[in-house]
């Protein structure tokens, strides 16, 4: 019950905070685009929540929710394959910008040096099991990424097209 009202008010904040900065944009707002990324991401969390309990488990149930990031990464992965979001336009390409990586990699392992110290700062006494690594190592990043910044921000790029600079930033 607490997962439907937690999806409930991200669902409100969305759609109010959404419809309110389109009111005032009226001429560059999609309303229909937006409802499109608010059904997305309740059809996310859906999946995630195996329902909200609804759906059998069809994994072995463990610590991790395996189950759950495997059908939300499915979606994704049709929702991405669809005409209107597409794959290249959704931002799931393996081709990168030339000269990218050479940019990446200092923030890389500056991220990478940053969960190091965390971990002799605050050192865990349990040690992670196998399931833990492997799971932390694929399934967020595999889920999250192509849903987050992949068809949610598209849906929301085509819902607000007006532009603004911040900082030189578009």
């Amino acid at each position: 019950m607490n997962g439907m009202i937690e999806i409930g008010g991200v669902l409100a904040l969305v759609l109010l905070v959404g419809g309110a900065i389109g009111l005032a944009h009226r001429k560059s707002f999609s309303p229909t685009w937006l409802l499109v990324a608010a059904g997305l991401v309740f059809v996310n969390d859906f999946l995630l929540s195996r329902g909200y309990g609804l759906l059998p488990h069809l994994i072995p149930p463990s610590q991790w929710n395996w189950q759950g990031k495997i059908l939300a990464l499915a979606a994704t992965l049709a929702v991405a394959a669809l005409p209107a979001f597409g794959w290249r336009r959704s931002g799931l390409t393996l081709a990168q910008t030339a000269g990218s990586l050479k940019s990446c990699i200092p923030v890389a392992l500056l991220y990478g040096l940053f969960f190091v110290a965390m971990a002799f700062v605050f050192p865990d006494h349990d040690p992670a099991s196998r399931e833990t690594i492997a799971f932390q190592l694929t399934m967020p990043g595999l889920e999250e990424e192509p849903f987050y910044r992949g068809v949610l921000l598209f849906a929301l790029d085509r819902a607000f097209t007006a532009r603004v600079r911040f900082l030189g930033v578009e």
